[in-house]
C-alpha cells in the first residue's frame, strides 16, 4: 500500500500535465486569490456542518458565502458528502472533491465544485472528470449523475455551469500514467 503522502492529487497532476486552471492572474496576485478560494472553501464546508462563526468571515469572503447561501436555498442543496477524500490505490491517486449532493429534491448525485476566480471550462472538465471517476470507483453504487461547477462572485450571486466530462476522463488517466513515469525516471 502507498502512504497518503506519496500520492499525488488530483490538481497536482492537472498542473503538471498544463491541464489545470490557467486564471491569467498576476502572480503578485495570484497567491492572495489562491488563499481567498481556500477560505471560501472553509467557510463554506463549515457552514454545511452548521460550524461557521459569522463573526470570523472575512469581508472579502461574506459576498461569496452569501452567493453560496443563496444558491444552496435556490436548488434545495442536500449534501451527501463535503471535501471527501477519495483514493484510488490501483490508479497511485487521491482527490477532495468540493460536494456531492443533491438538488431541487431529485434524487440524481451531482457533483458540485466551487470556484470564486474566473471560471476555466477547460480545467473544470479534466478535474470534475477526475473527481467523478475517484467518487463512482470508491461508491460504485451510487454513481454520480452529473458535475455542476458554480461561479461564486463577488457580487453575491452564483452561477452554476453544467460541465460534460465525456472523454475527460481518458485524457486525465494518461496525465497519471505521464506524472508516474517521470516520477519513476527521478
Amino acid at each position: 500500500m502507498h502512504q497518503r503522502k506519496s500520492l499525488p492529487s488530483v490538481t497536482e497532476i492537472l498542473q503538471a500535465a498544463h491541464l489545470g486552471v490557467d486564471l491569467g492572474i498576476p502572480d503578485g496576485k495570484l497567491e492572495y486569490v489562491l488563499r481567498r478560494g481556500t477560505a471560501l472553501h472553509s467557510a463554506i464546508e463549515l457552514d454545511l456542518a452548521g460550524d461557521l462563526d459569522a463573526a470570523s468571515v472575512h469581508e472579502d469572503i461574506a459576498p461569496r458565502l452569501d452567493a453560496f447561501r443563496k444558491f444552496a436555498k435556490d436548488v434545495n442543496l442536500k449534501p451527501i458528502a463535503t471535501e471527501i477524500e477519495l483514493t484510488n490505490h490501483e490508479w497511485r491517486v487521491l482527490g477532495h472533491p468540493d460536494l456531492v449532493a443533491t438538488m431541487n429534491g431529485r434524487p440524481q448525485r451531482v457533483l458540485v465544485d466551487w470556484k470564486s476566480s474566473p471560471l476555466d471550462r477547460f480545467a473544470a472538465r479534466y478535474q470534475l472528470a477526475a473527481y467523478r471517476w475517484l467518487w463512482d470507483t470508491t461508491y460504485p453504487a451510487d454513481p454520480i449523475d452529473e458535475c455542476v461547477v458554480v461561479h461564486l462572485r463577488d457580487d453575491g450571486t452564483a452561477w452554476p455551469h453544467a460541465i460534460d466530462t465525456t472523454g475527460a476522463l481518458h485524457v486525465f488517466q494518461a496525465a497519471v500514467v505521464c506524472w508516474w513515469a517521470r516520477k519513476e525516471r527521478e
